[in-house]
């Protein structure tokens, strides 16, 4: 399961096996994490959160670049 292109859901990335795209470090970063992700989650539950990843299949979510971003964002 990947995440689908975002200019096909009015800017939500949606989980869809079908239309796909493959997401790099740089991209996840500071679209998904910086743009999307960590802004939606702070505005339902303020600064105390719990943020998993799954670090053994997405080779951009333990990217060291990644991996400095979440230490420096919590």
């Amino acid at each position: 399961m990947s995440v689908t292109d975002d200019r096909q859901t009015d800017g939500r990335a949606i989980a869809n096996s079908e239309r796909s795209l493959k997401i790099n470090g740089q991209y996840y970063r500071d679209v998904l994490l910086m743009q999307k992700l960590l802004p939606a989650i702070r505005s339902i539950a303020g600064d105390v959160f719990l943020f998993q990843q799954d670090i053994d299949n997405a080779p951009a979510h333990r990217a060291r670049d990644t991996v400095e971003l979440m230490r420096q964002q919590s």
